[in-house]
């Protein structure tokens, strides 16, 4: 995974768990109230990671960041265009989730759940996009894989960016017009 701030490959992020751990009871009377029993509970507040390069900040929990660097998910600028469909979920439901391309598989996102804020001198909102779904979904029966842009790493832009197929074996960068093989 490559860092969106410095373009830096990740091996490995910095993680950083913030407890909260206190439980108190009261006892409330119509005299006031007095401390009744207090237990040390612990539960996550606040979860982040850090690239090691460049210090950008990742506000996303540890097992996101261990999908990332698994490759079992992507970040995509949340700004970017990008495919929407509907599916139909293992519960009868329908949800509206975000598809992309990469590396030649589907990646989906639900834009309201997996927001990832990067900060670093100024703030980036990413969406995180996951190889596989949490919960099983139906894609519909009508959706062309192959009008579904390629996202891709361009090394003219030092970035993921979105690309346009050309050829059958020749993507060429939206941003820049770079082309190369795929």
């Amino acid at each position: 995974m490559r860092c969106p701030i410095c373009g830096i490959e990740i091996e490995e992020f910095l993680g950083e768990v913030i407890l909260k751990e206190v439980k108190r009871l009261w006892r409330i009377t119509k005299e006031g109230r007095e401390l009744a029993d207090e237990e040390t509970e612990y539960s996550r507040v606040i979860e982040r990671c850090y690239c090691p390069a460049c210090d950008a900040e990742f506000v996303m929990n540890l097992d996101e960041a261990k999908e990332l660097l698994k490759g079992n998910a992507i970040l995509v600028d949340k700004d970017a265009p990008m495919k929407i469909v509907e599916v139909e979920t293992e519960f009868g439901t329908w949800e509206r989730i975000a598809v992309v391309k990469f590396n030649n598989e589907l990646y989906f996102s639900d834009p309201k759940q997996f927001q990832i804020i990067i900060k670093h001198n100024e703030t980036r909102r990413m969406l995180l996009f996951l190889r596989k779904y949490p919960i099983k979904i139906k894609l519909p029966k009508n959706l062309d894989v192959e009008e579904i842009r390629v996202f891709e790493w361009c090394p003219s832009c030092s970035r993921h960016t979105y690309h346009i197929k050309v050829t059958d074996n020749i993507i060429k960068c939206e941003e820049c017009g770079h082309k190369r093989w795929y």
